[in-house]
């Protein structure tokens, strides 16, 4: 009779409500785990799958502190700048600034200076000078080209 062997069960009190609070537990794990949305990113590398689940962690933590604001403010303007000066440069190749009237060209003219991507505030002449070019239709047209 090799191999056949019976197993008792003898359980005490104490073992069988600590299987009972095993298996509670087991069953609220089960229940938040079926609660949880998992997305697969797929994509080649630098396709943008790590901002993506960045993004998706911010905007479900209700999006950034104050001091995190504070930290992109610098690389916000800076791109803000960078973008203005790419979209006037493209002017200059495009030979458009016939189109331009005075205050615009002032606007224009003011985004080539070269100290100008060195600005650390928005002060209200570029401002004016961004808003002023923003509203262009030329702009508009040079974005969706």
């Amino acid at each position: 009779k090799m191999g056949c062997t019976q197993s008792s069960q003898i359980s005490t009190p104490e073992q069988r409500q600590k299987a009972k609070e095993i298996d509670l537990q087991l069953k609220q794990d089960l229940k938040q785990e079926n609660t949880k949305i998992k997305i697969l990113l797929l994509g080649t590398g630098e396709s943008g799958k790590s901002t993506i689940a960045k993004q998706m962690v911010i905007l479900n933590k209700n999006g950034y502190s104050s001091d995190e604001k504070l930290k992109f403010k610098d690389i916000i303007f800076k791109n803000i700048i960078d973008s203005m000066i790419q979209l006037i440069r493209s002017f200059e190749e495009d030979k458009q600034l016939e189109q331009l009237n005075s205050e615009q060209k002032k606007n224009y003219e003011l985004f080539l200076t070269t100290d100008i991507q060195y600005e650390q505030v928005l002060n209200p002449e570029l401002t004016i000078a961004i808003k002023e070019l923003w509203s262009l239709e030329i702009i508009k047209e040079k974005l969706l080209n």
